[in-house]
């Protein structure tokens, strides 16, 4: 509440939240404890944009109740390099790869296949 608060001060253009404990959502754990999402949306008023674990469907129905204004896809768009067209023509999305996640590799950054190379 105090940073959303003192960002709408200071007119940031814009207050990117995440929603929970990251890593406890990639370990299959209760990742919300709390809710940050509707106070931060309380007391900010420029653009809120918020992270984690959102799908889709709930994104943009958040998104038309005025929860938010934006959903930043960081693992679907890693996993899915061509998340917009996916999403357009109702298609499903590449799991990511967690354990590839944060490597000196480039496993699981650039292989992942795009909806067109999936039917050929």
């Amino acid at each position: 509440e105090y940073i959303a608060k003192k960002c709408s001060e200071l007119d940031i253009a814009y207050l990117h939240v995440i929603r929970g404990d990251m890593m406890k959502m990639y370990a299959g754990e209760k990742f919300i404890t709390e809710d940050v999402i509707a106070p931060a949306r309380e007391h900010f008023k420029n653009a809120l944009v918020v992270n984690l674990g959102y799908d889709v469907d709930e994104a943009e129905k958040a998104i038309e109740q005025g929860d938010f204004d934006a959903v930043a896809f960081g693992t679907k768009f890693l996993a899915n390099p061509d998340l917009p067209e996916r999403v357009l023509a109702g298609v499903d999305l590449n799991p990511p790869d967690m354990k590839t996640f944060y490597t000196k590799e480039a496993k699981g950054y650039t292989d992942y296949p795009f909806m067109d190379e999936l039917k050929n």
